[in-house]
């Protein structure tokens, strides 16, 4: 008896394990799980043990030390939930989420600082209210307008305020969030992409607590991101006895400043729904598991990779059942490994070029074949990652690009070590100190590389096509060691030239760069310092780049920086006298404008400033110094303190294989930097909207190139930074361009 009873305990402590074990064993995420949609980079997955209200805890702030990203920033709007049926993903399920904290919103709106409440403060002429015709949470949203009458206004720049923050203490939260429509009249217009200074009463530990407005698309709600940890050029601000928010608005008191208020200028906002995230507390995203579905993937995304859609919420009121968290943190999406490559021995991955990887990020999991697509005339380029588990220097090469009837040769395509320079100050909010790639070192095609152990070393590879081959598939091979990597170019069947690319004229000290190079010594020019200055105007060329002394502003036409662009007084000079408008950047252009200069900045920034050239009719771009050397931009990247590198585009050489001998081809190439290189994308980007439309964009003329470039840019503030837009837009431009071709071809026939 005693055995049987015996046996049978046994039986049921076993069945408790064995069943204990399986609920809580966690479901490891499958990289041959199909990625949802290519334009999220990061997911998660989670085992969900029963169907019905469900929720799970994620630490964004670990998730994103997991990727190898510094100090990531979670984009709210960003998060999705997918269910995966036998792999393949379903279409997202609606969720909750209690990351984010209600601080203040439109359904109250207290002026009483008596109370003991938050209150708010306004200074004439200012009115505000509450509006129950446009709100985002709640009821009601806080109106504030502004109608400046007379002169009696322009007395001191006003503002309005909320004070009495609850919480007072930020230290917990990584960003804020608000909700924002904006609307103002054509005199104002001017000041539409930056209505406001943004500024946090009582912050300590930084120089500057005021920021630019964020960017707002008018006549439209806005969701507003603000990073707090950094904020602006502070990485690590004091924020644990806040006092309120200020919103200042600039009057014009002695000068006449393109970006402050004048007589006569309308402004409304409706403000809404601001909240506090906290990524790495206790919050969790809730949704309603359905039945049969026991694996959910969460997508999800940084704030520097704004321009994902609002997800749809819901309401989860009743209790949760907690999923468990499984495997590990993955990338993939436009991250990818290269389908059908032999990698050898190394971790193989590409990403697009406006990605700037650094040295420890996650290689993803997901894999796709290395695709690149371009106009004959054009350069095209692309970024492969490698990962070494072992210190190594390989030789990298490539082989030429065939095509049934055609060949581009290796000689046309150039080789580039990305390497890294340490950002000890912060330009702005988008940065992170810590090392960033930007210099483009040139090598030869057999040379070999030093890969470090388990760690990201990019590589850039820009293939120039001729102008005189025909359209179509080329097929060719990148060798890295033993590896082999293949990727296909598509040629389409048009060209660009430089007399459809947007003009770009920059400050270049010629003899800084002959000394650098060895062709100037001590004043004296070498006997092979003619190579030198041909090596230079063939690279210059490259770039589409004209040359002017440093500080010198070109020249017919006006010069205005991307901050301080008087639209309708540009316009009016063009139509009227045929003015050139030029748009200069520099470290003045602070977010949310783009700044092709600034090394720790999304790529976007360089890439899209042709494009909002475009469609602000301006004739061309201006940068004041190619290669401000005084100090070593290796060591000292903010010669123009904060911003890192204002003032070069180029680097000097930095080892013994460049500048070593000017009668040498080889010692003669220069090092450009990421940000040109996508400016330089931008500028090709550029001679498709031009060849679609025909000629130059002209001022009070709408052409087929304005609907195209709208998908991606809003105002000269806000635009996409989504990487997969800008590629998927460039074929659709390309696409119209063949069809309209086709289109006006008319055969000629002799009888």
């Amino acid at each position: 008896m005693k055995k049987h009873l015996f046996r049978g305990l046994a039986f049921v402590i076993i069945l408790f394990f064995v069943f204990t074990s399986t609920e809580i064993q966690p479901i490891q995420a499958q990289p041959e799980d199909t990625w949802w949609n290519e334009g999220w980079p990061y997911r998660i997955a989670v085992q969900i043990n029963q169907s019905g209200p469900t929720s799970v805890h994620l630490n964004f702030s670990q998730l994103f030390t997991d990727l190898g990203l510094v100090d990531a920033l979670l984009d709210l709007q960003s998060i999705r939930v997918i269910p995966m049926i036998s792999g393949v993903p379903g279409d997202p399920v609606s969720y909750q989420e209690t990351y984010s904290t209600l601080f203040v919103d439109g359904e109250t709106l207290n002026f009483d600082p008596s109370t003991g409440d938050p209150f708010w403060y306004a200074s004439a002429p200012f009115d505000l209210s509450q509006d129950s015709h446009q709100f985002t949470e709640g009821s009601y949203a806080i109106k504030s307008a502004l109608d400046i009458l007379s002169l009696e206004h322009i007395q001191s720049d006003f503002l309005y305020n909320f004070n009495g923050n609850s919480p007072s203490n930020w230290s917990q939260y990584e960003s804020l969030t608000y909700d924002l429509w904006a609307e103002v009249n054509d005199s104002a217009l001017d000041q539409s992409p930056d209505l406001f200074q943004f500024e946090l009463i009582g912050l300590n530990g930084c120089s500057e607590a005021q920021l630019n407005a964020p960017a707002l698309a008018l006549n439209q709600w806005n969701n507003v991101s603000i990073s707090l940890n950094p904020y602006g050029e502070c990485p690590t601000p004091d924020m644990s006895t806040l006092e309120g928010i200020n919103f200042t608005f600039g009057l014009n008191l002695y000068t006449d400043d393109l970006n402050k208020y004048d007589i006569g200028d309308q402004v409304s906002l409706w403000l809404d729904n601001f909240r506090l995230i906290d990524q790495d507390g206790d919050g969790e995203i809730r949704w309603n598991a359905e039945p049969g579905i026991d694996t959910y993937y969460i997508y999800f995304d940084t704030i520097n990779h704004s321009g994902h859609e609002s997800p749809t919420l819901a309401d989860i009121t009743e209790n949760e059942n907690p999923a468990v968290v499984s495997g590990a943190v993955e990338a993939g999406g436009y991250f990818h490994q290269i389908a059908s490559a032999e990698p050898a021995d190394l971790t193989l991955w590409t990403a697009p070029i406006t990605e700037k990887i650094l040295k420890g990020q996650l290689a993803p999991v997901t894999q796709n074949h290395l695709t690149i697509k371009a106009a004959k005339g054009e350069s095209e380029a692309l970024q492969i990652i490698v990962q070494s588990p072992t210190s190594s220097d390989l030789p990298v090469r490539v082989s030429d690009l065939t095509h049934e009837s055609g060949i581009i040769p290796a000689s046309a395509i150039d080789i580039f070590r990305v390497d890294y320079v340490t950002l000890t100050k912060l330009s702005d909010e988008y940065g992170r100190l810590t090392d960033w790639p930007d210099p483009l070192y040139p090598i030869s095609q057999g040379q070999e590389v030093s890969f470090p152990a388990n760690t990201n070393q990019p590589l850039w590879f820009r293939v120039n096509i001729p102008t005189d081959i025909p359209p179509g598939d080329y097929y060719g091979e990148i060798y890295i060691g033993e590896a082999t990597l293949p990727y296909t170019l598509t040629v389409y069947d048009f060209t660009i030239s430089e007399f459809t690319i947007l003009p770009f004229a920059a400050g270049l000290d010629m003899n800084t760069m002959l000394e650098a190079y060895g062709g100037l010594v001590s004043g004296e020019l070498h006997p092979c310092s003619e190579n030198i200055t041909a090596a230079i105007q063939d690279t210059l060329k490259t770039y589409y780049i004209t040359p002017l002394l440093p500080e010198t502003e070109p020249a017919p036409g006006q010069v205005y920086s991307l901050t301080d662009y008087p639209q309708q007084k540009a316009h009016e000079s063009q139509a009227q006298t045929n003015e050139i408008i030029w748009w200069s950047f520099d470290s003045q252009d602070k977010p949310p404008f783009a700044n092709p200069a600034i090394i720790d900045r999304p790529g976007q920034d360089a890439r899209i400033l042709p494009w909002m050239a475009w469609m602000n009719r301006v004739d061309g771009l201006y940068h004041h110094h190619l290669n401000d050397w005084s100090l070593n931009p290796w060591e000292t990247p903010n010669v123009n303190f904060p911003a890192n590198g204002d003032g070069f585009l180029f680097y000097p050489p930095n080892d013994d294989t460049l500048g070593y001998n000017p009668c040498d081809p080889r010692s003669n190439r220069l090092i450009p930097s990421i940000r040109l290189e996508l400016l330089r994308d931008g500028l090709e980007d550029y001679a498709y909207l031009r060849l679609l439309n025909g000629t130059a964009s002209a001022v009070e003329q709408s052409n087929p190139s304005d609907t195209l470039a709208a998908q991606i840019l809003s105002s000269r503030a806000l635009y996409q930074h989504l990487p997969t837009k800008y590629d998927n837009l460039r074929f659709e431009l390309a696409s119209k361009i063949i069809a309209l071709q086709q289109d006006i071809y008319i055969p000629f026939f002799t009888y």
